[in-house]
């Protein structure tokens, strides 16, 4: 991005007026990042709007006046209220950036000042906070938690994917729609390989994958620049999305992208313009900060980029090689990637994602309808049996009728002697861990369960 087109861009940003100084616009239009341009630009913003609680008239011109023991003091000062407010991220970098900034304009002046800074002015360094990597139900209960379907589809496809913001923000239509053609052309192909086998395990595998392939995108350099950088291994690595994730994509893509040219972004702004690293962020951040508010401090230390660590993990608790783990992650496979190919492990490793199973947790009806679908196959009436069934195990319905039924039958117990004269019955939603550990104390054992409610019980003494 140009020095024009990032200024155009933030026209409307408080801290442009810093580029009225030409010694200060060239500095901060050096850096050849976006986001460095950026973050520098708010850091020395934040350091004139704190003068300004003191002194209303001051400027950054003012300070870049100063010699270089007044403006050492003045920096400090700065810092020092931010450190007094517990914000010691904000002071070292005003620390940093302003102290640059001086110095870099000061070593093409004659006098050729710079501030050397005093050992005992430092920024303390706070232990950084533990992070909060989401469970499974966390990231499906954060995506139930916004209406938007972009953000839905955007926080799903980093989970089941491990896409970081970067190969989100640089996808595009075309890549979605020649996710669909190749997904036909390798269903096909595993259709002519299950003809020739004859391994009753192999054959299984493949109906497996048959009714299962997931959308596979192909990663290279146009979406992960810097993974590239340098490398002739451009196509190498590919991103698997799992359904759930899909179906919420086709959702967005046939409401808002489905007329859009292939070379347009997949994810575009409510304006319809690209979205940027930081843009991206800031979103996710905000309803991550709102899911939060609504759940009692739920998620309080996620940040959109652990949502790559979720899909990691879930990788690792399944038994994923190693090899496989770290391709899907987009990781260097350095002298590994001598005995990897994706085609002759391609089959292994779908398997192996579809056993991490990154969709919501469901009684395989979900699954059932959606095979069904996919496959194009004219079962109309099947299909709506299926959905009833389905609407059936999502009612309250459902969890009574399992209640009465273990109620009325009790336990099939050969010995009439253990048969219990009083079953105690509790229902708690799932994921309740406080109820779970407090009924289990108490000598309850799950009996059953559906897709929002486990059914506890235990003999009365």
């Amino acid at each position: 991005m140009s020095g024009e087109q990032f200024l155009e861009k933030y026209q409307n940003r408080n801290w442009i007026e810093l580029m009225n100084n030409k010694e200060v616009r060239k500095f901060i239009l050096s850096y050849p990042n976006e986001r460095s341009k950026f973050t520098i630009s708010s850091t020395i913003y934040s350091f004139v709007r704190k003068m300004r609680e003191t002194e209303p008239d001051f400027n950054i011109s003012k300070l870049l006046n100063m010699d270089s023991i007044d403006a050492e003091e003045t920096i400090w000062s700065v810092c020092m209220s931010y450190i007094e407010g517990n914000k010691h991220r904000i002071a070292g970098m005003i620390k940093a950036y302003v102290k640059s900034l001086y110095d870099n304009v000061h070593k093409k002046r004659r006098d050729n000042e710079r501030i050397l800074w005093d050992k005992s002015k430092q920024v303390p360094k706070v232990k950084s906070r533990e992070t909060e990597v989401p469970t499974h139900e966390q990231i499906y209960r954060l995506v139930d938690s916004t209406t938007h379907l972009r953000i839905q589809s955007i926080f799903l496809l980093s989970y089941s994917s491990g896409l970081k913001g970067e190969g989100i923000i640089n996808l595009k239509v075309k890549h979605l729609r020649k996710a669909l053609e190749d997904r036909e052309k390798l269903r096909q192909e595993f259709k002519t390989e299950m003809n020739k086998v004859k391994d009753p395990k192999a054959k299984r595998d493949l109906e497996k994958l048959i009714d299962n392939v997931p959308l596979i995108i192909k990663i290279d350099a146009r979406i992960y620049p810097k993974r590239f950088k340098g490398s002739n291994l451009a196509d190498w690595y590919r991103c698997i999305i799992s359904k759930d994730a899909e179906e919420l994509l086709m959702k967005y893509y046939n409401k808002d992208r489905a007329s859009a040219e292939s070379e347009e972004p997949l994810f575009v702004t409510k304006d319809n313009n690209k979205f940027t690293q930081i843009h991206l962020s800031m979103i996710l951040k905000y309803n991550i900060k709102k899911y939060t508010k609504s759940n009692n401090g739920e998620l309080k230390n996620t940040q959109p980029s652990l949502l790559r660590r979720s899909f990691y993990n879930r990788l690792i608790s399944t038994g994923m090689k190693d090899i496989y783990r770290e391709y899907l992650m987009g990781h260097s496979l350095e002298v590994k990637g001598h005995y990897f190919s994706w085609e002759q492990q391609r089959k292994d490793i779908l398997l192996a994602y579809l056993k991490a199973n990154f969709n919501r947790i469901s009684n395989g009806v979900t699954r059932e309808i959606s095979s069904l679908k996919m496959n194009g196959i004219s079962k109309d009436k099947k299909i709506q049996q299926l959905e009833e069934k389905l609407r059936y195990f999502e009612s309250e319905q459902f969890s009574k009728d399992i209640i009465n039924k273990i109620k009325i039958e009790g336990f099939e117990i050969s010995e009439p002697s253990k048969i219990p004269k009083k079953v105690l019955t509790k229902m708690i939603k799932i994921g309740d861990a406080e109820a779970w550990k407090k009924l289990s104390k108490e000598g309850y054992n799950l009996v059953s369960s559906n897709d929002e409610y486990f059914v506890m019980q235990k003999e009365e003494e």
